[in-house]
C-alpha cells in the first residue's frame, strides 16, 4: 500500500479506472478507511472552464443523499490537481455483472431499474443531470443494489452553458437523440439513458448495436432500439422513457413511483419452484 503516493491527506492503493475528465483511485483516509478518489487529467487541471464544472457539479452533489448514489465525502478544487473524494463501493459495474454473468433476470432486474430510476429522481430534483447514465457508471453492490457513479461529466441545470456547441460529453450508444440533433439537453436524456441500460441489464446487448459510433447515433436518432428480451413487465416504461421527443418520455420520479409497484408485485408474487419443493414424495 502506498506505493502509488499521496493526495492530500489519502493514500493511493491502486487505480481504479480513467474517464474523461481524470483517473479514479482506490485510496485510504487517515483512519485506513478506502475511499475513491478522482483526480482530473493534467489537460482537464488547466482549464478554467472545467474548474468551474467541477465546482458546481460538488456543490450540487453535496446535496444528494440516497443509497443509490456514491456519496461525496471531500473535495479540494483549489490545489495544482484538483480532486474529489467519494464513497468506496464494493462490487463490480453493470456491464462488468452482465458480461460475466449474462442478463438479469426477475427482482434482480427490476430492484435494478428502481434504484436507478430513483437515483436520476433523486438527483435531478437537486438540479443535477447526470449526462453519461451507462452500464460501467452503475455499481452492483454487495446487497445486489444499483450505485450510480461518476458524476464527471455531470452538470448542474443552469450550467449548461458551459458545454461548448458541438461537444458530446457521453458514451453514443447510452446518449440520447436530442445529444446528436442539436437540442437542448436535460433531463429526459437521463431518462433515455436509463432505458438503454435497463434494456442491456435485461438482455446483455448493446440496446442501440455494437457498430461504429456513427452506426449507433443513426440507430438512435431513428428509434432503432433492439428490446427484444425485455421482459414484459418493463417493456412499456422502457419504450416510453426511449421517445424520440424528449418531452415525451416519464420523468424519473414517474419511473420510480410505476417501478415501485413492480417491485411489490415481483416481491408479493409465489415462487412456483417452492410449491414444486413442497409436494411430499410419492
Amino acid at each position: 500500500m502506498g506505493r502509488l503516493g499521496r493526495v492530500g491527506s489519502y493514500t493511493l492503493v491502486e487505480r481504479l479506472g480513467r474517464g474523461g475528465m481524470g483517473e479514479v483511485y482506490r485510496a485510504t483516509n487517515k483512519r485506513g478507511d478506502s475511499v475513491a478518489l478522482k483526480m482530473l487529467h493534467d489537460a482537464v487541471d488547466a482549464d478554467a472552464e472545467a474548474r468551474v464544472r467541477l465546482e458546481r457539479e460538488v456543490r450540487a452533489l453535496r446535496r444528494v443523499e440516497s443509497p443509490y448514489v456514491a456519496r461525496v465525502l471531500d473535495a479540494d478544487l483549489a490545489g495544482e490537481r484538483p480532486y474529489l473524494v467519494m464513497e468506496y463501493i464494493e462490487g463490480d459495474t453493470l456491464l462488468d455483472r452482465v458480461r460475466r454473468g449474462g442478463p438479469l433476470r426477475g427482482t434482480t432486474l427490476i430492484n435494478l431499474a428502481h434504484g436507478l430510476a430513483t437515483a436520476l429522481s433523486i438527483t435531478h430534483a437537486a438540479g443535477i443531470v447526470h449526462r453519461d447514465l451507462k452500464p460501467a457508471n452503475v455499481l452492483v453492490n454487495v446487497e445486489d443494489d444499483p450505485v450510480l457513479i461518476d458524476f464527471g461529466i455531470a452538470q448542474v441545470l443552469d450550467a449548461t452553458r458551459l458545454t461548448l456547441t458541438g461537444t458530446f460529453l457521453g458514451t453514443p450508444s447510452y446518449a440520447a437523440p436530442e445529444v446528436f440533433a442539436d437540442e437542448p439537453v436535460g433531463e429526459p436524456a437521463d431518462v433515455h439513458a436509463w432505458a438503454a441500460t435497463v434494456a442491456f441489464a435485461a438482455t446483455g446487448r448493446p440496446t442501440f448495436g455494437r457498430g461504429p459510433a456513427e452506426a449507433q447515433m443513426y440507430a438512435i436518432l431513428n428509434g432503432q432500439a433492439d428490446l427484444a428480451g425485455v421482459p414484459a413487465a418493463l417493456l412499456p416504461l422502457v419504450r416510453a422513457a426511449l421517445h424520440r421527443e424528449a418531452a415525451k418520455r416519464p420523468t424519473a420520479a414517474l419511473l420510480t413511483a410505476r417501478l415501485s409497484r413492480l417491485a411489490r408485485a415481483a416481491v408479493a408474487e409465489p415462487d412456483p419452484r417452492a410449491a414444486v419443493r413442497q409436494v411430499p414424495a410419492a
